[in-house]
């Protein structure tokens, strides 16, 4: 049995990922900008925070890829 295609829910899943880029981005620059990101009570726990937000980053712009993707492929 073959899904249809529905470019609406297509396109708010690519607003989503959009806006979760932007949310993840921000992050990381406000972690970034701030002096003292790598000081805390607990020395790794920063920088798992770093690397965390960067693969939240890179989740994002992969699903925009996806979804582009499957948009693509269904038009």
């Amino acid at each position: 049995m073959k899904k249809k295609s529905n470019p609406q829910k297509a396109k708010l899943t690519l607003v989503l990922f959009i806006l979760l880029l932007l949310a993840g981005v921000l992050n990381l620059l406000l972690l970034l900008l701030r002096n003292d990101f790598y000081r805390g009570f607990h020395p790794a726990g920063n920088y798992l925070t770093l690397a965390a937000n960067v693969l939240f980053v890179l989740s994002s712009m992969a699903g925009i890829a996806i979804t582009l993707s499957n948009m693509r492929g269904k038009s």
